[in-house]
């Protein structure tokens, strides 16, 4: 392509067209690169030192199941519990 033959809006427009595509390439390596750098710190900070362990407080809690369950297919321990939950209520 010979720029010295073309006029001057096609030149402008020619220079306008490779400024948005080299916004655009820009846009997409950095967004692929902050992608990435993005991932790489939630891998470490996975793995690294003063990682949360997290402990459930309801791990001993009853279900709705076996709230509405009948008593008499519970057992012992489980049908004494909820007759105790019943008088308590």
């Amino acid at each position: 392509m010979d720029l010295k033959k073309l006029k001057l809006t096609d030149r402008v427009i020619f220079i306008l067209g490779l400024t948005l595509a080299g916004v655009v390439a820009f846009v997409l390596v950095a967004g692929v690169s902050i992608a990435l750098l993005n991932m790489y710190l939630d891998l470490k900070r996975k793995r690294g030192k003063g990682g949360t362990v997290t402990i459930r407080g309801d791990a001993g809690a009853r279900t709705d199941a076996e709230d509405n369950a009948d008593p008499t297919d519970l057992p012992e321990q489980a049908r004494l519990e909820a007759a105790d939950r019943e008088r308590h209520s």
